[in-house]
């Protein structure tokens, strides 16, 4: 488990990817974005780590050795995890879309994958959950 050092805002990321690249790009990225970064390459490692840090988001890749996206989406969603998912594949299909947008993943997006896109698909995610939570709060 890997953290970036740059301190954020109160946005915890999760990355999940099979591929140790995907993870440093994105520990970086959004670290130097000022997001507060974990990462793991495998889908099992995922399920507890989503327990022990409580991201605020998650990006999850679908084709992972261990447990696939979808059936670690399933974990998540089984574990009471209720935070947006992004999925991320370089080899998806209509059906694997299908699966992981009735799990409610919030977004579905194919590598390689244009760095802006995603930078925006986050802020947006971040934006509308951060206003959900404030919401919840408020009801409470």
């Amino acid at each position: 488990m890997k953290r970036s050092k740059k301190p954020g805002p109160d946005v915890m990321v999760m990355v999940v990817d099979d591929e140790p690249y995907i993870c440093r790009f994105f520990e970086r990225v959004l670290g130097d974005e000022g997001y507060r970064v974990v990462t793991t390459t495998s889908g099992r490692r995922a399920l507890t780590l989503a327990t022990e840090v409580q991201p605020d988001l998650v990006l999850l890749d679908i084709v992972m050795p261990d447990l696939d996206g979808v059936s670690t989406l399933r974990g998540l969603r089984t574990g009471g995890y209720q935070g947006p998912v992004i999925m991320v594949t370089g080899m998806g299909t209509m059906q694997t879309a299908r699966e992981a947008m009735l799990l409610e993943a919030y977004q579905y997006i194919t590598k390689p994958f244009d760095l802006a896109f995603v930078r925006s698909i986050i802020r947006e995610v971040v934006r509308d959950f951060a206003g959900r939570r404030k919401e919840v709060a408020c009801a409470l």
